[in-house]
């Protein structure tokens, strides 16, 4: 919508005052759907330092703490408020690249996927309930450290037990218990 700045992800949603979210380079826009048109407002980061590169978003209505996240270049999460604007920043993968965000189906976990390696999974207030480090992994798969970087994470329940399915950028895909 007339902007050259590079989209990296979209998300959307059945849902919500803006159910389609996209961003990348330098921005972040929230859409409503007029008719046959979408209508793009731009998110507003207020206090909070507009980072070079937004990552990854998850859209989760279901959830009463947060809607809208975004992971970006410099490791922290965005929690988005419905006027678009940043509401809170949390660190949570150091100076790494946060590449993957997704929440569970009732909205009550968050899980992030870093450039450093590392899945976190997060409660819906932010609070770091377990980690995971991939390069633990590595004895099983031959991984090197410098194919370790999360690029993409999934979550599911079966019978009550958490699963995540956790991909890696040296495209091995890993299935994990929580506990």
């Amino acid at each position: 919508a007339g902007d050259s700045n590079k989209v990296l992800f979209c998300g959307f949603s059945r849902e919500g005052a803006y159910p389609i979210v996209s961003g990348g380079v330098k921005h972040v826009k929230f859409y409503k759907i007029e008719g046959k048109a979408l209508k793009p407002k731009k998110g507003l980061f207020g206090k909070f330092k507009t980072p070079a590169v937004l990552c990854c978003a998850n859209l989760n209505v279901r959830n009463e703490g947060w809607r809208v996240i975004t992971g970006n270049a410099r490791g922290d999460i965005f929690k988005w408020g419905e006027d678009r604007k940043v509401e809170a920043s949390y660190p949570a993968h150091g100076d790494s690249k946060v590449w993957a965000l997704r929440a569970s189906d009732d909205g009550s976990k968050l899980i992030s996927g870093g450039n450093d390696g590392w899945v976190k999974v997060w409660s819906n207030t932010f609070e770091l309930i377990s980690h995971y480090d991939m390069r633990s992994f590595r004895p099983m798969s031959g991984i090197s450290d410098a194919v370790v970087a999360v690029k993409a994470v999934d979550y599911i329940e079966v019978d009550g037990q958490g699963k995540l399915c956790v991909g890696i950028a040296g495209s091995e895909i890993f299935e994990i218990d929580l506990e």
